[in-house]
């Protein structure tokens, strides 16, 4: 499955591979940027799959897990004003996100 995951999380991931690896055969493989940013990471498990050396989905066994990394910025406000707007970068595709639509400032309950 796909899923957007916040710089830390993406880190958190990659220094767990080695234990997932150990006990499940899961293997992380990232791509980098020109400037040395991970831009995409892939969560796959290591037996069963067939080897890919270009981007694409992986194939195996079990769904791969990708992750697109989202940076933390701001956004200039509208022409004219000095304010700036929180945003979150998608750091694959280059697309830009309100905080508050990926981090919503209030708890929402789904219970009727």
């Amino acid at each position: 499955f796909d899923m957007f995951a916040s710089i830390d999380t993406v880190k958190l991931v990659a220094l767990l591979e080695p234990e997932l690896f150990k006990r499940f055969g899961w293997t992380m493989r990232v791509f980098v940027n020109k400037h040395g940013y991970v831009t995409f990471a892939q969560m796959m498990e290591s037996c069963g799959h067939t080897l890919l050396e270009t981007v694409g989905k992986p194939k195996s066994n079990e769904p791969a897990i990708e992750m697109y990394p989202l940076a933390r910025s701001t956004d200039r406000g509208p022409a004219g004003t000095a304010s700036s707007i929180p945003v979150v970068k998608d750091l694959w595709m280059g697309g830009t996100f309100s905080v508050s639509m990926m981090l919503p400032p209030q708890h929402i309950s789904f219970e009727s």
